[in-house]
């Protein structure tokens, strides 16, 4: 997790060390790849497939 700039005026804040999948109206696809891949080589298969569902999902729905 990397800090975000927009956060700067407030350094304890939570919200600064926030994880990158978007704004709750967008999803970073890079993100879920991400995601997926780091949940891969950390064992944690059911976070993997989630991920991979959702980027065939949205991968679905940019095709459309």
């Amino acid at each position: 997790m990397a800090p975000r700039d927009r956060h700067r005026d407030a350094p304890e804040s939570k919200d600064r060390y926030g994880l990158p999948f978007g704004d709750f109206l967008r999803v970073s696809r890079a993100a879920l790849i991400h995601a997926k891949q780091r949940a891969a080589q950390n064992g944690h298969d059911a976070v993997a497939d989630a991920a991979g569902q959702l980027l065939e999902r949205l991968d679905q729905a940019h095709a459309a």
